[in-house]
């Protein structure tokens, strides 16, 4: 991927994981977002992050529960302090359209709603994948058992693990599921754990780099990339220029 990936797209000044955000993330100079993709209760696969429907206009009560028509009629809240506007949750078909249209790289993140529906949110959403225009893609997912499905049915897409905190055994489930990266939460990872990931032939990402002073550590670590909400601040750093590349790091 590139070194710098917009988180929800440039969601510190629109509605993360919509249309609107993805579009600002890429007038901004990024080259790849980081999305999330869930299911409706009538199976629509929707760009989304929360089980819950606070962040909604009008909304409560669990995404699941509800079918895509009544979601088109809510709003995602634009950030505090943004001039935006609330915006539509989009489908992941329809992301998919604007990405490409944009020219942008895409982690889409496997996000079921409940855990039981793991399987039906990565065969939708790969059903809809198949369906659309291609671009550069990565999928990645805390539910390890959705990376394991996408092997078999996608094997073609690359993939990465997702932890929080770096376990002991990841390397044998890293090996196991033939992926190429392996993304890690900030606050919880350590100097040494980059230098044993990279030296076993795995590329790091962290989530979610908001300081460029800690962005700059990490880089000094040895990360191939960082997730961040602010993907302008970044971008505006000569060490962190990105350009388009196929995942994961190699040039066009």
């Amino acid at each position: 991927m590139s070194s710098v990936i917009a988180h929800r797209g440039a969601r510190q000044q629109a509605a993360e994981n919509t249309l609107r955000a993805m579009t600002l993330a890429a007038e901004q100079g990024a080259r790849w977002v980081e999305l999330d993709v869930m299911l409706t209760a009538d199976g629509i696969p929707v760009v989304f992050h929360d089980r819950y429907l606070d962040q909604l206009t009008n909304g409560y009560g669990e995404l699941a529960s509800y079918r895509f028509e009544q979601l088109q009629r809510l709003r995602v809240h634009a950030p505090i302090g943004s001039d935006d506007q609330a915006q539509p949750i989009p489908t992941l078909a329809e992301a998919l359209q604007r990405l490409h249209a944009l020219g942008l790289g895409l982690n889409l993140e496997i996000k079921p709603s409940t855990r039981s529906l793991w399987r039906e949110t990565l065969q939708a959403s790969l059903a809809v994948i198949q369906q659309s225009a291609p671009l550069p893609l990565v999928l990645s997912s805390f539910r390890h058992k959705a990376i394991a499905e996408a092997l078999q049915l996608a094997p073609g897409i690359p993939r990465a693990l997702l932890w929080e905190r770096l376990p002991h055994d990841w390397k044998q489930t890293a090996l196991k599921l033939e992926v190429r990266a392996i993304h890690l939460a900030e606050f919880a990872l350590r100097r040494w754990q980059v230098a044993e990931i990279r030296a076993s032939g795995f590329e790091v990402y962290v989530y979610t780099v908001n300081s460029i002073k800690r962005g700059k550590q990490l880089k000094s670590w040895g990360v191939n990339g960082v997730f961040t909400d602010h993907p302008a601040a970044f971008l505006s750093q000569p060490e962190w220029t990105t350009r388009q590349v196929r995942a994961y790091g190699e040039p066009l």
